[in-house]
């Protein structure tokens, strides 16, 4: 296992983190950490610097692709920058994490294990992917059944 020492050495200390309550201030924050000004965020969203200065003051909200696209580019968490949990730096994260889709407002990620097992799944022809489905339905419903 890594060295926990090691693995969170880029993390910033969690009480400067934690006051931040809204996405523009996490935004904001993470931008000038990356000495970068609104222009350039703006630039790289495809809009003005004017919805920027927006967001960062909370009088609207980014799309999720936008949120999606601002925490790659400022290479913080996704799940920080959005909900203000977890850590802040996305390489101290331990997964590598890739978006799957945009569902009921959600963004879905998987990490590369769950990656491989959908490449897999998705290489199976109609009848085993039927099969395979089936398998996993069952093992939900026991698993449902088991909590009750």
């Amino acid at each position: 296992m890594d060295d926990p020492k090691e693995m969170f050495s880029n993390a910033k200390p969690v009480g400067i983190i934690n006051h931040m309550k809204s996405i523009g201030e996490r935004m904001a924050y993470a931008r000038k950490e990356k000495k970068l000004n609104q222009k350039d965020l703006a630039t790289h969203l495809g809009v003005t610097r004017g919805s920027i200065s927006q967001y960062e003051n909370g009088i609207i909200e980014p799309s999720l692709e936008n949120l999606d696209r601002t925490a790659r580019f400022l290479d913080v968490s996704f799940e920080w920058l959005a909900f203000g949990r977890g850590l802040q730096d996305r390489s101290a994260n331990t997964g590598n994490y890739e978006v799957l889709a945009k569902n009921d407002h959600r963004l879905v990620y998987l990490t590369d294990s769950e990656r491989e097992l959908v490449e897999n799944y998705q290489k199976l022809s109609k009848k085993l992917q039927t099969s395979v489905s089936n398998i996993v339905e069952q093992m939900d419903s026991a698993r449902k059944n088991s909590k009750k």
